[in-house]
């Protein structure tokens, strides 16, 4: 009799899962039923714990080694499934914390500039801004702290020359740390001040 890999009436699997046919403890067993003429319905109980005693008399040892074999069908234990949810959601709060952590540095990277580490020699302070102005920069500076004061003004880094409209806008009473290239840097803004301390 050629047997199917039907479970008993009120046993289903999980999603996902299946009966694999191909399995040596299935083709076991299926072996005993055939040996021993089983029905369908003796053969769909073999699996079960809470089976009643199977036809044939083949002997329990060896049955009982099929069903330990088959004993993955079950579903996990109340325990186990606690454990898995506890360290999902373990990790799902280790990856907020990274990510909140991420954008706490990132804004204050945003926020602070370059870290100044000493003073690379004299400052430009009270600088007029009536006309576009370039930096002068001491010798070994890597990083400058900018503050613009008493009107707006726009700024470049790339050497290329601001306008009332073309430029990077900076707020009256801002300042902002500026840790790219010194030399490129020009600013503008009428009727502001500029107030400049170089750091290497």
């Amino acid at each position: 009799m050629a047997y199917k890999p039907e479970l008993p009436e009120g046993v289903t699997l999980p999603d996902g899962h299946r009966v694999d046919v191909s399995h040596p403890s299935y083709k076991a067993l299926e072996a005993i039923a055939t040996e021993e003429r089983w029905t369908q319905k003796s053969f769909s109980r073999a699996g079960r714990a809470d089976r009643p005693a199977l036809p044939g008399g083949r002997s329990a040892a060896r049955l009982q080694g099929l069903a330990s074999s088959m004993k993955r069908l079950q579903p996990p234990h109340p325990f186990v499934e606690a454990l898995v949810a506890t360290i999902v959601a373990a990790l799902a709060s280790a990856v907020v914390l990274l990510v909140v952590a991420f954008a706490a540095n990132a804004r204050a990277a945003e926020m602070s500039g370059p870290s100044p580490t000493s003073s690379a020699g004299p400052g430009q302070y009270a600088v007029s801004l009536s006309a576009v102005t370039s930096l002068s920069v001491p010798e070994f500076a890597v990083s400058a702290t900018i503050c613009v004061e008493g009107a707006a003004a726009r700024y470049t880094d790339d050497g290329s020359t601001p306008t009332a409209t073309i430029g990077i806008p900076v707020a009256a009473g801002q300042c902002f740390a500026f840790g790219g290239q010194l030399a490129s840097f020009r600013i503008i803004g009428s009727g502001a001040t500029l107030d400049i301390s170089y750091y290497k």
